[in-house]
């Protein structure tokens, strides 16, 4: 896994917003071993390699946040969790 620290900091970002910011910063790598859990806010630049091999690498993506997000940006797809102020967005990849 690679990270660009602070990029969350801006907000919701274009593509061209995205690439300027990886130039300007340092990219850090952060290793990573099977079974391996990372805890990030939802609006860091980051990215990851293919998994090698002949392996599938299967990512649980979990968001949680408040009703109302910032920067304009609305929930997709929500659960309500006991605390009425709390959402969670999940997605499930197999890459």
């Amino acid at each position: 896994m690679r990270l660009t620290p602070g990029s969350h900091r801006t907000g919701r970002i274009n593509a061209d917003e995205a690439r300027q910011q990886r130039q300007a910063r340092p990219i850090v790598s952060c290793p990573m071993a099977r079974g391996d859990v990372i805890a990030m806010r939802p609006l860091i630049l980051y990215a990851s390699l293919k998994a090698d091999g002949e392996s599938r690498r299967c990512v649980l993506h979990f968001v949680f946040g408040p009703r109302e997000l910032p920067y304009g940006l609305t929930w997709h797809r929500a659960i309500k969790t006991a605390r009425q102020e709390t959402f969670l967005l999940y997605q499930r990849r197999v890459v």
